[in-house]
């Protein structure tokens, strides 16, 4: 499993976007709960995108959290932060930061995941396997 993916999966189950089908993400198809910037996307009366289908809000989470661990977003977050940044970026508190590495290290099979990853851990082999190509 590419640990973008993962990491997209833990913020998606902080939303219950992928499980819950009483959640805002859910119904949104918004798994991150994203919010609509261009006045072009779709978006509810809170501002969050509205997806047509899950794909569409999966591949949108799945690339802008690959922006913002690449340090390439206006958020001026850097490969070097700490996850809790990114964690609490998407409005959560940074208390969720432990529920996201627990699921990481399920997910990803490695118990020595620290708590104080730093973002370019998700992001790393992503480069060279498109320069491989």
């Amino acid at each position: 499993m590419r640990r973008i993916e993962a990491l997209v999966d833990a913020l998606a189950k902080l939303y219950g976007g992928l499980s819950d089908p009483l959640s805002d993400a859910y119904k949104l198809r918004n798994p991150i709960m994203l919010k609509a910037f261009n006045p072009k996307h779709e978006r509810d009366d809170k501002g969050y995108r509205r997806f047509k289908h899950l794909v569409a809000g999966y591949e949108n989470a799945i690339l802008d959290v690959k922006i913002k661990c690449s340090g390439r977003s206006r958020s001026h977050l850097q490969p070097v932060d700490p996850l809790w940044k990114l964690v609490c970026l998407y409005g959560n508190p940074r208390a969720a930061t432990r529920t996201v590495v627990k699921f990481l290290r399920h997910a990803l099979n490695d118990d020595t995941i620290p708590e104080d990853v730093t973002l370019s851990y998700f992001i790393e082999g992503e480069i060279d396997a498109r320069s491989s190509n």
